[in-house]
């Protein structure tokens, strides 16, 4: 049996641009990569700033 190592992306809603968005988002990611995170999920809307 295999195991993955996920994570969910949870914030408050910035009401941004799309590269500050996307810039946010990013700190997630690296966030998770250094925890060896295998799966990272945002909100659906999260890029919108919803």
């Amino acid at each position: 049996m295999s195991f993955w190592k996920v994570a969910a992306a949870q914030y408050e809603p910035r009401k941004t641009s799309l590269t500050e968005q996307v810039a946010h988002h990013l700190e997630f990611v690296r966030a998770a990569a250094r925890q060896q995170c295998q799966l990272l999920v945002f909100p659906s809307l999260s890029l919108l700033g919803c």
